[in-house]
This record gives structure tokens, C-alpha cells and sequence, in this order.
């Protein structure tokens, strides 16, 4: 009886299918045209390939759109790990895609993701 409400338990709480964003290579126009959850999807390739290392802001704008603040370093809110819960909710975890620039290159230097 203990194993089944453990099991009980544990399917209630992990989620229903739990599946985080499968991850898909990075491609631009599905970025601009995406939400949040498809953006969040790319983060990997973005960062694992260091697809925006080196390049300028302008570049990095160009390659991901105007995220409102371009006066410092870039910010994106994505969803990176949803899923469905139990009772068909979707559960989101949103999450910040960072792009820091160097002050005197004005290149990107560091792409982390944050919760």
C-alpha cells in the first residue's frame, strides 16, 4: 500500500508527461516570428555553438530582435522548461537568455541562461 501512494504521489507531483522543450537548432526567422516556448527550445544550440560569441550588439540584435533595453547588455525572457501538469495546466518556468557585451569591444563575450 505504501509503494502505491508513494507512485501516486510521485506521478501528482513530477507532472504528466513530463517533458521539458525538446531542443531544435537555432534558425532566425522561427526565432523573430516564435513565442517564448520555440525561443526556448534554440537557447541550447544558441549557447552550446556559441552562435552569438563574438559578434556586436548590432549583430546580435539583428540575429534575435529588439528586446526593448539596448543600452547594456541583452535580455530575453523564454520558456524554457514547461510541461503539462496532471490536470492538462501548462506549468511554465520562464527564464532570462543573457547576452553580455565586453566594454571595450563591444562584442558579445557571454551567453548564459537564468532563471
Amino acid at each position: 500500500m505504501k509503494n502505491i501512494l508513494f507512485l501516486i504521489c510521485l506521478f501528482l507531483f513530477s507532472g504528466c508527461g513530463d517533458n521539458p522543450n525538446l531542443p531544435i537548432e537555432f534558425n532566425q526567422d522561427k526565432w523573430l516570428k516564435g513565442d517564448r516556448k520555440l525561443r526556448g527550445q534554440m537557447v541550447n544550440n544558441l549557447i552550446g555553438d556559441s552562435l552569438l560569441i563574438g559578434k556586436t550588439k548590432k549583430e546580435v540584435l539583428t540575429l534575435l530582435g529588439d528586446q526593448g533595453d539596448t543600452t547594456g547588455n541583452l535580455s530575453y525572457i523564454i520558456d524554457y522548461k514547461s510541461k503539462n501538469t496532471l490536470w492538462g495546466l501548462n506549468d511554465v518556468w520562464l527564464f532570462e537568455l543573457q547576452v553580455h557585451f565586453d566594454t571595450l569591444s563591444h562584442r558579445a563575450v557571454d551567453v548564459t541562461c537564468r532563471d
